[in-house]
């Protein structure tokens, strides 16, 4: 059985390697002689006027297909390149929805939100995502956490990361909560009896959980299928779906990263 323990598990890893990501994208010029950026155009693409380049499309390809790698459920090249650039081009969409909004965090707080989850990291031992963590960032060219931390740049990714979080979690107040109606038919249609108020209320949650999900997955395709963006290379992104995960495959994975650190979803409340 797939327990919530092993969910959190996953969940940490997938910080880890956000964490990682944010050191290989704030350092390039050290990484790029490790990626291949030749396929690439100077210019992969245009949203509401910013640039995304082919070095950061290859970039992040190479994160995505390392962290599908990771999980033990490997994709092609084709796949986590459709998904990477997705995803740098959403980013660019909340990016300026967040401008439009007024939604902004100081590089300040960026800073005591990455040392607190950094340090959290650290204090685990004899941890294979501990030890990926240090070993990536090596890789990056930072010889010490420290230095990782005092990289301006660092900052700045994960500052840009807590301001999308911030977007999302301000979409999520405009969704309506599950009504009774709602956590009755849900009861019923799944055959539940004898649910005390206790049981209900964990219902309620888990179905509203659902909704902003569903909500805001609708928001990010109608932004994709509608937003103001220019592809300057050949990829389809309008046909690329997230790949499902193998639950069956991470309960015999190795990765063991605290449960208590949380992914981009909790990030920035």
């Amino acid at each position: 059985m797939f327990d919530n323990k092993k969910l959190m598990i996953f969940v940490a890893f997938l910080l880890v390697m956000a964490f990682s990501a944010m050191a290989v994208n704030a350092n390039q010029l050290f990484f790029a002689h490790q990626i291949d950026t030749s396929k690439y155009p100077e210019i992969v693409a245009k949203v509401n006027g910013d640039e995304i380049s082919g070095q950061n499309l290859a970039t992040a390809t190479a994160i995505e297909k390392s962290k599908w790698d990771k999980i033990g459920n490997p994709q092609s090249d084709t796949v986590c390149e459709s998904l990477a650039l997705r995803q740098l081009i959403i980013n660019k969409m909340i990016e300026s929805e967040a401008k439009q909004n007024n939604i902004s965090i100081s590089s300040q707080e960026a800073y005591e939100k990455l040392k607190n989850v950094v340090n959290e990291i650290m204090s685990l031992s004899d941890n294979p995502g501990k030890e990926q963590f240090l070993s990536e960032i090596k890789t990056c060219g930072y010889n010490s956490v420290e230095e990782y931390l005092e990289d301006a740049k660092v900052t700045e990714a994960y500052k840009k990361l807590l301001v999308r979080t911030k977007v999302r979690n301000q979409f999520y107040k405009s969704v309506p909560e599950p009504t009774e109606n709602d956590i009755n038919a849900y009861i019923q249609d799944k055959q539940i009896n004898d649910v005390d108020d206790e049981s209900k209320k964990l219902i309620k949650n888990a179905l509203y959980q659902a909704k902003k999900s569903k909500a805001w997955k609708d928001h990010v395709d109608l932004l994709i299928n509608s937003g103001d963006y220019e592809i300057l290379a050949p990829i389809d992104i309008g046909n690329v779906n997230t790949p499902k995960l193998d639950l069956k495959s991470l309960e015999n994975n190795d990765i063991m990263v605290h449960p208590g650190i949380v992914d981009e979803k909790e990030q920035g409340k």
